[in-house]
Formats: structure tokens, sequence, C-alpha cells
């Protein structure tokens, strides 16, 4: 079975921003930095589904002087956390318990974090 870089809960020591990050490779990886404190990475996670108006996205926070990570998976439409994400997060629910929608969500999750993995913005802890 595929490894799920998702099932890592961000709000632990278990991942870490990596050392010599800088704000132009944050840039260009798709970072943001609107408030002047943070850079901020989202993405949509959810499949579009015509006249379905609802998404959930992937948020990830890193500190402007790199050493802090935070993130959530948030139901846009109630501007909460997405219900489902967070059973799996909190390993309430296996993976093969989701819904096909949630799965989906939880590859594109898996699929974003290894982007930012593979390009050394975060690691996991052995």
């Amino acid at each position: 079975m595929a490894k799920h870089y998702s099932k890592y809960d961000f709000h632990d020591d278990k991942v870490e921003v990596c050392k010599g990050l800088t704000a132009e490779k944050l840039k260009e990886l798709g970072f943001t930095n609107h408030v002047k404190d943070r850079w901020y990475f989202c993405r949509i996670i959810s499949e579009y589904k015509p006249g379905h108006y609802l998404h959930e996205t992937l948020n990830l926070t890193i500190t402007d002087n790199f050493t802090k990570l935070d993130s959530d998976i948030l139901d846009e439409a109630f501007l909460q956390p997405a219900l489902p994400y967070v059973e799996y997060y909190l390993r309430e629910k296996a993976f093969e318990d989701c819904t096909p929608y949630i799965q989906n969500g939880i590859r594109k999750c898996d699929d974003y974090i290894k982007y930012l993995v593979d390009n050394n913005v975060i690691r996991f802890k052995d």
C-alpha cells in the first residue's frame, strides 16, 4: 500500500520545516505572504462536480522565520475543519473506510505534501 503522507499530523512534532528555506523558494513553489509574518500554501483537494459549490482545501502556514508549521483541511463552505478528513488525520477512520470522494481528497493532499517534501520545504522526522 502506498504511503499516505497526509496520515501524519502536522500539529505534533513529526514534521518540521527544512533548514535553508528562502522567501524566493517559497514564492517559486506557490506560497504567498499576504500576511507579513506568514507564508501560506492553499490548494483545493476536493473533486469539482457541476452544480456542487462546496470544496475542501489543504492549508499550510509557515512562519516568516521558517521555524513553525501549521496545517488544516478546511470545508470552505462553512470555514471550519472538514470532519471526514479530520477523522482520518486523527486516525479514527482507516483510508479504506472513507468514501471515494474523501479518498480522492486524501490522495490530493498526499500529492501536495509529497511535492513539499520533494522540494525540501518540509520533512518528516524519523
